[in-house]
């Protein structure tokens, strides 16, 4: 059946239709679509829904040509501000909060009229060219001016958003630090003896702190770590391969064996952890991150002649091959014939 033959058409217009679209998860359900503008409906492609089908696609025609109202609301920002926080963000949490008014003290700060958009556009501009912050912390509460003004033009106060993307700056690329193997020693020596066991673990097994603290008791298997990764990535950490998990850095000993006895590590968040490093790095006068120990150990890895494929399976990169080209998880298989194979042409190199 050819596509067209599947829509159910409105009757009279003939921009007008519903069509099945199948999900994820194999159901079929229903999109409208009205002028090529095309959304969800949530109901079933079945024959006894089409009725119901059929008068959303007609209420969403309807509302698709009605004419354009006049902005005729007069409201100045700060009023427009005090309702945007009152409907929008009541229930965010207080960093979330502290950011759009912080967005709003910097680029909020002219007198024009909502609708006047291309006044708001150049005091953007200037803004951007006078204020002493990065380009991410620009990108950041520009984002959140334009999400108050698309609420505005919800409200009809305005017909634009002013906030255009090439407004924002593109934020900059940071690249991590790494600390040498006597600050890593020394940060270790400034922390208590669970947030030392954490940073170590950290350092073995190149673990996202949330992965690491997601870690359950079911998570140790007899020779591997199951890991529940970012983006539904989920991968292992081989446990029996020596050269990756039991070494010393100058006389401290790293042992993954050692450590795995202290999981679930007990935080609920990585709030405490990372505080606890910061203060150690102030007291130190350095400045490193959790993802700091994380990219130590993949520089470790690739120090002792472990390739990239490898570097990326263990670490979870999003880069990898194997994700490249969806093929499945690697199992503890390939790691040991792999890591056998690979050390094996290293030594008779050498």
């Amino acid at each position: 059946m050819r596509r067209a033959e599947k829509r159910w058409r409105h009757s009279w217009y003939r921009q007008a239709y519903c069509y099945p679209r199948t999900m994820k998860d194999g159901s079929v359900l229903v999109y409208t679509s009205v002028d090529t503008v095309r959304k969800a409906t949530g109901i079933e492609w079945k024959p006894q829904n089409k009725v119901h089908a059929m008068r959303i696609l007609e209420r969403r025609r309807a509302e698709a040509h009605q004419p354009a109202i006049a902005i005729t609301t007069t409201i100045t920002t700060q009023e427009a501000v005090e309702t945007f926080i009152q409907y929008k963000l009541s229930r965010q949490s207080k960093n979330t909060i502290k950011s759009y008014m912080q967005a709003f003290e910097r680029y909020l700060t002219a007198g024009h009229d909502l609708n006047n958009y291309i006044a708001w556009q150049k005091h953007f501009v200037e803004i951007n060219k006078l204020v002493d912050i990065s380009n991410s912390s620009k990108s950041i509460y520009l984002t959140r001016i334009k999400t108050f003004f698309k609420f505005c033009m919800e409200k009809r106060w305005c017909d634009y958003n002013p906030v255009s993307q090439d407004i924002i700056p593109k934020a900059e690329a940071k690249g991590v630090a790494v600390p040498s193997d006597d600050e890593l020693l020394a940060i270790l020596r400034h922390l208590n003896a669970k947030t030392s066991q954490y940073v170590k673990f950290i350092c073995i097994t190149s673990m996202r702190r949330a992965e690491a603290l997601a870690l359950t008791a079911d998570s140790i298997k007899e020779d591997h770590i199951y890991i529940r990764g970012k983006q539904n990535r989920d991968r292992i950490f081989p446990t029996n391969i020596d050269i990756l998990n039991k070494f010393n850095v100058q006389d401290e000993l790293f042992d993954l064996s050692e450590l795995l006895q202290y999981i679930p590590f007990g935080w609920i968040t990585t709030y405490t952890p990372n505080k606890n490093v910061t203060n150690a790095c102030e007291k130190l006068g350095i400045h490193y991150t959790m993802h700091s120990f994380r990219k130590w150990a993949i520089n470790r890895w690739r120090s002792i002649g472990i390739n990239t494929e490898l570097r990326s399976l263990l670490a979870g990169h999003s880069v990898a091959v194997q994700y490249k080209h969806y093929a499945s998880m690697a199992n503890i298989d390939y790691f040991n014939d792999n890591f056998r194979h690979h050390f094996t042409s290293i030594t008779h190199e050498r």
